[in-house]
């Protein structure tokens, strides 16, 4: 099943899974696996309304409870007898299947996909990103705050793409290589959504492009855009200067009662 959902994440028609990458002994390599690139899938339609059944699954569906701070993707399942309960989902980078079950082949109590499973992999998925590295001196942490709150962008200069590792002040702000940028569109919180956020970016590397508009940024990791993720995922709030995808985003999740819109408490430390 993990295999088949592996398929679906990368948009190809199969994915080859394998344990073993190379066999050493000392420095004389003695198996290589070789890598094949997969033959991209057929029928991107179709493809793509998979896709929106499986985001729906974990948006507003039966694994609610596997919803993390990013787009993510699923499905659950339970045999007969609760005898077998699991989910299977991915984001864009990682795709892990959970089976919860007895050794015996005897009935849980209970168990269906959408409870443990689903729970076992919000977690699996939250914390599997690397610890991130701290960049940036107090001094120059301060310094780009301070030019922020100021707005001094002689400090900031909205001109030039910045890129490098991120430290998260809000979902709504970022400093990077001792600056500050703001999302576009974002107004951003402190609390559980600023630290999910957090582990979300990792130590990769976020790059950011200028709007034009004062300190506004839109930023992208791995080719997905910030703006969007902290959205969809009912991390902030739309902001005044927001475009109309931006704004479906938030009532999207909303609707779906995530995040922020979901009543837990945002600005605790």
């Amino acid at each position: 099943m993990t295999r088949a959902f592996a398929a679906i994440a990368a948009d190809a028609e199969n994915v080859e899974p394998y344990a073993i990458r190379t066999i050493r002994n000392g420095d004389r390599v003695l198996f290589t696996r070789q890598k094949s690139e997969p033959q991209p899938a057929s029928n991107p339609a179709a493809r793509a309304g998979i896709h929106d059944v499986l985001a729906s699954v974990v948006r507003e569906g039966t694994a609610r409870a596997a919803r993390i701070n990013v787009p993510a993707e699923g499905k659950t399942g339970t045999s007969q007898s609760y005898k077998d309960a699991w989910f299977v989902g991915f984001t864009t980078d990682i795709v892990v299947g959970v089976w919860v079950g007895n050794d015996n082949n005897s009935p849980t109590r209970g168990v269906t996909g959408g409870d443990l499973p689903a729970r076992i992999w919000s977690e699996f998925v939250t914390q599997s990103a690397p610890a991130r590295a701290k960049v940036a001196r107090t001094q120059s942490r301060t310094t780009a705050l301070a030019a922020f709150e100021t707005g001094d962008t002689k400090l900031v200069p909205n001109t030039a793409v910045i890129r490098g590792m991120a430290v998260v002040q809000n979902t709504g702000m970022l400093e990077i290589q001792g600056r500050v940028v703001r999302l576009f569109g974002v107004e951003g919180v402190h609390g559980r959504p600023a630290r999910e956020f957090r582990r979300y970016l990792g130590n990769r590397e976020v790059v950011c492009e200028p709007t034009g508009s004062g300190n506004d940024y839109r930023c992208r990791v791995d080719n997905q855009d910030l703006s969007r993720v902290v959205l969809f995922n009912g991390g902030g709030r739309a902001a005044a200067n927001a475009l109309p995808e931006l704004r479906a985003l938030e009532q999207q999740a909303r609707s779906a009662r995530v995040g922020i819109w979901g009543g837990r408490d945002d600005d605790d430390d």
